[in-house]
């Protein structure tokens, strides 16, 4: 009576690997010729297949192989310890697929990020479509997630016999985790509209708080801002929402520098104009677009001199006005030191 029963078993475990080899080779191959589809297209699909697609897919086929694996094992298994199994089965399936799509809807992100990266950044199409779907994938991850996990929630036999109870109470417990959870689904609903409005985006030059910065992340709850000094300032995603900021490259990067001096009356505006013209001529973080140099202010003992020039992004612009402010005050030093504003306290002999 033994043997047949070993036979069984036998036959089942090498159907099994067969049923395991076969679904890698499937794999493998399907994988492959995909691959070879996409590469006389676009190589850099390649790049995104293997980075997203490999290892969610291989698991999902993994998980399906051994959910038809196990049917095999049925009467071999005791009742009880064949259910856990297919139980823990049908979880690990259900996460499988969740992964999967989680980095499918990551392979469609970056596939569509590739396309606007290489059309003309001078419209800004590219930053804006980078904020908009980072933060749409992220919020169809979290969406996936809990998905997945009332998925799972739902396999307990016990937790469906109570839905029904579940969903009565359902209205209430939503009230009370509205009122407990009310500044984190501020945060999100925040975030959602920064995708959709988008004040600030990715790689933006904003101030915020007197801190001048570049958008470094921006995630459902939270802003990264990347600072000159290589510090990162952690801002509330809803605080871009509620209070005002300024946001420098919102259509453009082209920014407009400026540079003040406090002179004496008696410096000869012509000649300091002349230099000026001069100095952005030879620069070449100037962006050819606008300069001037201008007396902005006057008052009782001095007048305010103001060069403004455009630069390309901020960073050029911040260069250049460290540039024309040493240049400005040097040559006024060199060459009328006298029209230095002064405070001098003289004596006097009686």
């Amino acid at each position: 009576m033994s043997m047949p029963f070993q036979t069984t078993i036998s036959e089942a475990i090498i159907s099994s690997l067969v049923i395991l080899i076969s679904g890698v080779t499937i794999f493998y191959l399907m994988f492959f010729v995909l691959k070879q589809v996409v590469k006389k297209r676009k190589v850099y699909i390649i790049t995104l297949l293997n980075k997203h697609i490999h290892l969610a897919g291989f698991l999902l086929f993994i998980s399906i192989i051994f959910t038809i694996v196990l049917q095999k094992f049925k009467e071999f298994i005791l009742p009880i310890p064949y259910q856990r199994i297919s139980h823990l089965t049908e979880i690990l399936l259900i996460i499988s697929i969740g992964f999967f799509v989680i980095k499918v809807v990551e392979f469609m992100k970056d596939f569509i990020l590739r396309f606007y990266e290489r059309r003309d950044k001078k419209d800004y199409s590219f930053r804006s479509a980078k904020t908009k779907y980072q933060l749409l994938q992220r919020i169809a991850s979290v969406v996936i997630v809990l998905c997945i996990m009332l998925a799972i929630l739902t396999t307990f036999p016990q937790i469906r016999k109570i839905g029904g109870a579940l969903l009565a109470s359902a209205g209430v417990a939503g009230i009370v985790l509205g009122f407990a959870a009310q500044k984190s689904l501020g945060s999100l609903f925040a975030g959602i509209q920064i995708a959709i409005s988008q004040p600030i985006k990715i790689d933006d030059t904003i101030v915020v708080e007197n801190t001048f910065g570049t958008v470094g992340e921006i995630t459902l709850t939270y802003v990264v801002i990347n600072t000159w000094d290589e510090k990162r300032l952690i801002v509330p995603v809803n605080y871009f929402i509620e209070k005002p900021f300024e946001n420098w490259t919102r259509n453009s990067p082209e920014v407009i520098g400026e540079v003040k001096v406090h002179a004496d009356y008696t410096l000869p505006i012509n000649v300091i104009r002349s230099a000026f013209e001069g100095w952005i001529e030879e620069s070449t973080l100037w962006d050819k677009r606008k300069s001037a140099l201008l007396i902005t202010n006057a008052d009782d003992k001095t007048i305010e001199v103001r060069a403004t020039m455009s630069a390309k992004n901020s960073d050029d612009a911040f260069v250049l006005e460290c540039y024309i402010r040493e240049k400005l005050v040097t040559f006024i030093q060199e060459k009328y030191p006298q029209t230095l504003p002064s405070a001098r306290i003289k004596n006097i002999s009686t």
